[in-house]
């Protein structure tokens, strides 16, 4: 994502995700934990975040619900902010 992005600005999308999103319900708690910052590259700053997301609800959690939940987040940051998976 682009290297001015404010933590504060990812963290209002994710909570914004979990009252909008059905799949990002289970949610409960979202921690950008790493920033890395790599040199610019062709001309574009930008910057990767790792996070850490506790997901609760009131089911057992199954890998599906846990998945959807994590494509609900991914979506959302794309949406909003134009992030985008590392491969």
């Amino acid at each position: 994502m682009d290297a001015g992005t404010a933590a504060s600005r990812i963290l209002e999308v994710l909570e914004r995700a979990t009252v909008n999103d059905t799949r990002c319900a289970i949610v409960a708690k979202s921690v950008i934990f790493d920033v890395f910052q790599p040199q610019q590259q062709d001309g574009v700053r930008s910057k990767s975040i790792a996070l850490r997301l506790t997901l609760q609800g009131e089911e057992t959690l199954t890998d599906a619900r846990a998945e959807a939940a994590c494509a609900g987040v991914v979506e959302a940051l794309q949406e909003a902010l134009g992030a985008r998976l590392r491969a």
